[in-house]
């Protein structure tokens, strides 16, 4: 059954620079986490994973050496990623 969780994308300092809330099997969070975070890379340090006030998933973000593609992303999995980065690059 879908569970309800947050993901945060860090900078290098710890603040905040965008959150995303969704819903989706356990199963799938850690590779959600995992999937945000290369997307990611070019603009944060750490991607955490929270359901309500417990910690999931924490994952230091390593920079990615090209453009990052999503071809071998599930479906659910890569518009929980695509929702994330289009949130992260707005708040800029």
């Amino acid at each position: 059954m879908p569970e309800s969780y947050r993901v945060f994308v860090l900078s290098k300092t710890g603040a905040i620079l965008a959150r995303h809330d969704f819903t989706a099997e356990s199963d799938d969070v850690v590779e959600i986490a995992k999937t945000t975070a290369e997307a990611c890379s070019h603009l944060c340090a750490r991607v955490e994973v929270w359901q309500r006030e417990r910690l999931i998933f924490s994952l230091p973000v390593v920079k990615a050496d090209g453009p990052w593609v999503a071809n071998t992303l599930a479906q659910r999995t890569q518009i929980h990623v695509t929702m994330m980065d289009e949130r992260l690059l707005q708040s800029r």
